[in-house]
């Protein structure tokens, strides 16, 4: 897949909502994750509308680590993670876009793997190989996920919501329209299909320290259905107009 000339070599999105505790803990460990690596780097903080001290904690964060390429939008209204999601790569300067949550899951070593393999191919898909911490039902909704989305698209992936490392270009060009956490599965399987080329790479997963889970959500489980019918509807397409085109084809 190509793209165009970029300033960096990589812009991190960190989206934030009610992250107060969270927000430094992440960023420090994101910071040791990129220390002595031979990558320009910007960081794009998104704060969703946050009603705790997630904003002032973020600021002076970038206060304190002023040589640190850290900046700060802050939503007056919520708009959704995958709206910021678009909205981080649309700022970005990066050729390529990667989203570490907010929430402190963030594995220094797990990044670091991801972090060297930069430019080998379009799409770096972390997935879970360890989950040291992580309760139990969320691990079987995980796989349950999983199971249903390779069921329907036909792909053989070990994990959809692994936040992988895509060409910044690519977010912008294909992004997904669901508000709902299907988005990274969409844009994964419509990058996919389209040739991009692709790695899945084993990490440790963990679970948040502090807060809870805005997963689990009526809005996302509406837009996870939403996303399921759709992708049903296109792997029909997909399939009768193949079909067709090998027909005419062949005649």
């Amino acid at each position: 897949m190509t793209t165009t000339q970029s300033e960096l070599d990589l812009t991190i999105f960190i989206p934030c909502y009610n992250e107060e505790q969270n927000i430094v803990p992440t960023l420090e460990v994101l910071l040791l994750a990129l220390a002595g690596l031979k990558l320009s780097w910007e960081v794009i903080i998104i704060d969703d509308a946050s009603s705790d001290r997630t904003v002032e904690n973020a600021r002076a964060f970038i206060q304190t680590h002023p040589e640190s390429n850290i900046q700060l939008k802050v939503c007056e209204q919520n708009q959704g993670l995958a709206h910021n999601y678009v909205d981080g790569a649309m700022m970005g300067k990066g050729k390529y876009y990667n989203q570490v949550c907010g929430d402190n899951v963030a594995d220094v070593e797990a990044l670091r793997v991801l972090f060297q393999q930069i430019g080998t191919v379009d799409i770096l898909i972390p997935y879970a190989a360890q989950t040291p911490n992580r309760p139990w039902f969320r691990l079987v909704l995980s796989s349950l996920y999983t199971a249903i989305v390779n069921l329907i698209s036909g792909h053989r992936l070990h994990y959809y919501n692994g936040l992988p490392i895509h060409l910044r270009t690519n977010v912008i060009r294909w992004h997904s329209n669901y508000y709902g956490f299907g988005y990274q599965a969409d844009l994964l399987i419509r990058l996919i299909e389209e040739g991009a080329t692709y790695r899945e790479v084993p990490v440790t997963q963990l679970d948040r320290k502090s807060g809870d889970s805005k997963a689990l959500t009526a809005k996302n489980l509406l837009s996870i259905a939403h996303f399921f019918m759709d992708l049903i509807i296109r792997r029909i397409g997909n399939s009768f107009f193949g079909k067709e085109i090998r027909r005419r084809l062949n005649k």
